[in-house]
């Protein structure tokens, strides 16, 4: 099957989607979290208009199952089209962790889950393990029917490289009205200098800001935060379990996004699990 009859099959007439270096293996593996999460974005997104949906953002779970669990179950009492999963779901990089975090994932039901790889997934391990069981590395997710493109990109390593900024850029060469940039690690700016990827950010910075992109999702850092950054919105949630480290900027946090795009205008809130959850018994 070549990708054009996949897309096809996959997506009908509602959505389409664009890969880098997209790993041929992931067609003969039909229960990858992302092949799977298509599927049941197919099934989903006829139950929803351009007037109002939203998704959620989390990361950093750290194989934390008490946290994430708490997490998953916020996210999934919004009905989001879906969620988007910015790294570290496992803490070292190994099979085991990756088959505990899609069992943990069969918590949300129907809805889809799309992940992006985080540092730790590279820690002990191979990109190719992360893509046996995850997904590709870099993708846009093109949704047609809500006007709506995210392009998921894979910073791990603290770099984005130059065919990496080719395709941020021609992904972003779009007139639909609502775009997102999602990876996991956030750019070297101001006091983000900290934990942050310090090779194309900048270049990165001025393709996003040229587009005009709404917002920019990132994790890494477990807290959250929100800067302005060549008039875009870039966010951190890096709170879904992952130890928290209190730092001087951000809300020091288990916490999640939950993104709102009602008649094409996008806002973007924190929710804070301790606001839902007995936070002490989330710590024992």
């Amino acid at each position: 099957m070549n990708r054009r009859d996949f897309v096809k099959l996959t997506f009908g007439l509602f959505a389409s989607v664009s890969l880098l270096e997209f790993p041929t293996k992931l067609f003969a593996q039909e229960d990858t979290l992302y092949l799977r999460s298509l599927e049941l974005l197919n099934n989903k997104i006829k139950f929803f208009s351009d007037d109002y949906f939203s998704f959620i953002v989390m990361g950093d779970s750290h194989r934390n199952d008490r946290v994430l669990k708490r997490a998953f179950e916020l996210a999934r009492s919004y009905d989001p089209l879906f969620v988007l999963f910015t790294g570290d779901m496992t803490n070292d990089g190994y099979e085991f962790e990756y088959k505990d975090f899609l069992n943990m994932c069969n918590m949300l039901g129907d809805i889809p889950i799309f992940p992006i790889i985080g540092n730790h997934e590279v820690r002990n391990s191979t990109k190719a393990l992360y893509e046996n069981y995850m997904g590709p590395l870099n993708y846009t997710l093109g949704v047609d029917r809500l006007n709506l493109k995210l392009v998921c990109m894979d910073n791990s390593e603290g770099i984005l490289k130059e065919n990496q900024l080719q395709f941020l850029d021609k992904e972003l060469s779009d007139d639909r009205k609502i775009l997102f940039v999602a990876m996991h690690e956030p750019p070297s700016y101001g006091d983000w200098w900290i934990h942050s990827y310090d090779k194309g950010d900048k270049e990165a910075i001025n393709i996003i800001s040229a587009h005009q992109v709404d917002s920019v999702f990132q994790g890494h850092i477990h807290l959250y935060d929100h800067k302005v950054i060549g008039g875009i919105n870039y966010y951190i949630s890096g709170g879904a379990g992952g130890k928290i480290f209190p730092l001087n900027f951000g809300d020091p946090s288990y916490n999640i996004l939950h993104v709102k795009v009602i008649k094409g205008k996008v806002s973007v809130e924190e929710l804070q699990l301790r606001r839902f959850f007995d936070v002490n018994k989330l710590l024992t």
